[in-house]
């Protein structure tokens, strides 16, 4: 794959594993050459005023708060498999030699972790990105289209945990978790 630098006619050659970052404001055309995979991540730089919001941050306290509400008021993990489990008769092997206590308590770090910090965060993708790694063709081979079902359960257990429910939340929820959740099925 080539950069090419519109302002400077720079042109630069890139191969995996190299990543490269491109300013906002810099004219740019990629070339590609055969087959390709990549993965190209947007982000936006922090505003200089520190007490103004980022976009993202009220609707992350506000679910990083709903999953606390949840976990107060009981296992929202166990409650997540028996929803998740029952969603699709696919998903019950994915899980037949599964230690559930492990993984019950892998999920609520790994929720926890995708509701309190933006994917933008170096560790939260270095978390994902080990997660995506985990559940790729190469290793437990976990298809994309099942992401949707997960995301489906979580949103369906806070709806019955949270005592703060509301419809605009689950939106909220929805718009958290897809990026880190994307990442995730793009390893596939």
């Amino acid at each position: 794959m080539g950069f090419v630098n519109l302002a400077t006619g720079e042109e630069q050659n890139i191969s995996a594993p190299e990543l490269i970052t491109i300013a906002p404001e810099v004219p740019h055309r990629l070339r590609f050459e055969g087959p390709l995979r990549c993965r190209i991540d947007s982000f936006r730089q922090l505003d200089g005023d520190s007490t103004m919001p980022t976009p993202g941050t009220v609707v992350r306290d506000e679910v990083r708060q709903s999953f606390e509400r949840c976990e107060a008021a009981g296992d929202f993990a166990q409650k997540f498999y028996d929803i998740f489990l029952n969603s699709s008769t696919e998903i019950g092997p994915y899980f037949a030699q599964t230690d559930f206590e492990k993984q019950r308590w892998l999920l609520r770090a790994t929720v926890y972790m995708m509701v309190a910090r933006d994917v933008s965060d170096i560790h939260m993708r270095e978390a994902v990105d080990r997660i995506g790694e985990s559940h790729s063709r190469a290793k437990l081979a976990v298809l994309p289209r099942l992401y949707e079902l997960w995301l489906d359960s979580i949103c369906e257990v806070v709806r019955s945990m949270d005592p703060e429910w509301a419809d605009e939340l689950e939106d909220h929820w929805r718009l958290h978790l897809r990026p880190g959740m994307q990442i995730i099925m793009s390893a596939y």
